[in-house]
């Protein structure tokens, strides 16, 4: 069998058949019927190659708050007995079963200092697809950090921010990063003008506030390790006070996780 270019730029397979001890060469618009028999044996080896399993596409490694988990996507049409095998480059691997978005989660098996590469191939019916590997992959350096929880208390015409670290799914956000900075934007809500604070510390008193009047309140992570910052909070506002008047705390806080969908076999 021999792949030929038609004058339309197509390819087009000649296939070699044994003919009275001599081998012929006759393409698959001149083939004769009688010939089809002999051919067959040479002709078989095509159709496998055409039904080769196709490989997973678009493996990606997507990791928030030090979670990973490996995604790929797959054609439609082979979706029904299709299964996967996911690995890490540590050996350990996990058998997926289709789900409508492929995804495995390794994130009890990995270290957040560790470099890893993960891959992951298609099974069908005793064969298999290629491996289809990711690049280097760190969670340290490269997990989303998500956004910070903030509490607003406002008393005696004063309003204090209260931070809380984004909730890590493995260790704690102190623990993986010794140098973490709160970068805070605060402003008269209605007003463009805006004040910007950079902080270490999780609890702190907004300077300067007129009574009596709105204030809104942003954050995010800033990791100086690797000069990347985290997503930006929800805007949380509330009224400053006066005359020892004072309002419950507003709070505004977002944790997200994945979740697992692979199994250890």
């Amino acid at each position: 069998m021999f792949p030929q270019r038609s004058n339309s730029g197509s390819l087009a397979w000649t296939f070699s058949c044994h003919l009275f001890g001599q081998i012929s060469r006759f393409s698959t618009t001149t083939l004769p019927a009688v010939l089809y028999t002999q051919c067959f044996i040479y002709t078989l080896g095509w159709t496998v190659v055409l039904a080769v399993i196709p490989d997973p596409a678009n493996v990606t490694v997507v990791s928030y708050n030090l979670g990973v988990v490996l995604e790929w996507d797959y054609p439609h049409e082979w979706h029904e007995n299709v299964t996967f095998t996911a690995s890490s480059r540590t050996g350990r691997s996990y058998r997926v079963v289709f789900f409508p978005t492929y995804l495995c989660d390794f994130t009890k098996d990995v270290h957040h200092f560790g470099t890893y590469v993960f891959k992951v191939r298609a099974e069908l019916q005793g064969e298999a697809s290629r491996w289809v590997n990711t690049s280097d992959f760190s969670a340290d350096k490269h997990t989303i950090i998500g956004p910070p929880g903030i509490t607003l208390y406002s008393k005696d015409g004063d309003m204090e921010v209260e931070l809380q670290d984004p909730v890590m799914r493995a260790s704690t956000l102190r623990e993986v990063y010794s140098m973490v900075t709160y970068n805070i934007t605060f402003w008269k809500e209605g007003q463009e003008e805006k004040i910007k604070k950079n902080t270490e510390q999780t609890r702190l008193m907004l300077p300067n506030l007129q009574p009596w009047t709105n204030y809104c309140v942003q954050a995010q992570v800033y990791i100086n390790a690797y000069t990347r910052n985290g997503e930006l909070s929800k805007v949380v506002c509330k009224a400053t006070t006066s005359n020892g008047e004072h309002q419950s705390p507003v709070a505004e806080f977002l944790i997200s996780s994945p979740g697992s969908v692979c199994g250890d076999f």
